[in-house]
């Protein structure tokens, strides 16, 4: 799908509806909660795992599949790649971060690695960041929109926990739509078309 064909109204209309469908609701938050709690908890260590893990769960919920409380889990299969993979984006943001635009560019470019790890098992820690690049340059304004509506949600609600597991969820499902959208027609420059996650 083109820039000019995004429908932001329906992207978001859609993964509100997802989000909050009764069989995927408690699922979302409960493993949202798992992964910003685990997070913290292991000081980072673990925040990368769980997304992976986190992620294949808004695929599998925005193609109608089903999901369970502690399916983020799942994802410490790909303990040592996404662990890398989230290493490298967290320098990244140090190293740049001391600039204006160094941070926010991390956060533009970086949108898409752990969808992408998510949906490509197998895939290595620096192939998922070089894809999330090329994803982003070629939707550059769809990407751009992803971040501010995630980053704007998550300043409004980041003061509580609940409402921080809420933006987790419902952003997570908005990324997975317009993945989903943007690879129909084929996978990122280096990277094989999607295979079916294993866990």
């Amino acid at each position: 799908m083109t820039e000019a064909q995004t429908d932001y109204a329906a992207a978001l209309k859609d993964a509100f509806g997802i989000s909050t469908r009764s069989e995927n609701l408690l699922p979302l938050l409960v493993d949202a909660a798992i992964v910003i709690v685990g997070g913290v908890c292991t000081l980072g260590v673990l925040a990368g795992p769980l997304a992976v893990g986190y992620n294949a769960m808004a695929v599998r919920a925005s193609r109608g599949q089903p999901i369970a409380v502690g399916d983020s889990l799942k994802g410490l299969s790909q303990l040592g790649t996404a662990l890398v993979a989230g290493l490298l984006v967290f320098l990244a943001a140090v190293v740049l971060g001391c600039t204006v635009v160094g941070a926010p560019a991390v956060a533009f470019f970086a949108s898409w690695v752990f969808v992408i790890l998510a949906e490509r098992p197998g895939t290595s820690a620096v192939d998922a960041i070089k894809a999330s690049v090329q994803l982003a340059l070629a939707h550059p304004v769809d990407t751009a929109v992803l971040a501010v509506v995630c980053w704007g949600l998550g300043s409004i609600a980041s003061p509580t926990f609940l409402g921080s597991v809420a933006v987790y969820a419902f952003s997570a499902v908005l990324t997975a739509i317009l993945y989903q959208r943007f690879t129909a027609q084929g996978a990122p420059a280096g990277l094989p078309a999607n295979a079916p996650a294993t866990f």
